[in-house]
């Protein structure tokens, strides 16, 4: 988790160097707000071929390249799960923005992927913790939501 930190910090430090990151940021916020649906279709897509390959690989008893594709699908949802919190944080930090509500359901998506992935850890191994694992990677969102519950209910948006 620590190394997701790292990474979005130095994202962020090369994001803010650039001249053109307030408008960079409006329209990649005003894209994924005009095609949430779309986006949420493939993501939800994918999660379920994800699960269905999972399956298919136990089937045929390639498990090292099926624990090979969970792990890497599992690292990408973590990665994205803790850049989307950071980034909201940071923007927050920095320019007022809370991109919470910018984005609106696209902000889940990586939550989806991150539950798909632990479901597909269960299928290769039964006695894998899936609530262990997903409750400390949902410390940080969780914080998150409620740093900006308060901020939003005490009107300073």
């Amino acid at each position: 988790m620590l190394r997701y930190c790292a990474f979005v910090g130095v994202l962020w430090f090369l994001l803010r160097v650039n001249p053109e990151f307030e408008p960079s940021y409006n329209l990649i916020t005003e894209y994924l707000a005009n095609h949430q649906g779309v986006i949420g279709g493939w993501i939800f897509l994918v999660c379920l071929c994800l699960i269905g390959l999972t399956y298919l690989f136990d089937v045929l008893g390639l498990h090292s390249l099926m624990m090979f594709i969970v792990k890497f699908a599992f690292e990408i949802s973590q990665a994205a799960v803790c850049t989307v919190t950071f980034g909201a944080m940071l923007l927050y930090a920095d320019m007022g923005i809370i991109m919470w509500k910018d984005l609106g359901f696209a902000t889940l998506l990586p939550l989806l992927t991150l539950l798909a992935s632990l479901c597909c850890f269960r299928l290769f191994d039964f006695n894998y913790s899936i609530r262990g694992t997903f409750a400390t990677t949902m410390i940080l969102p969780f914080l998150s939501a409620i740093f900006f519950g308060i901020i939003m209910l005490s009107g300073n948006q």
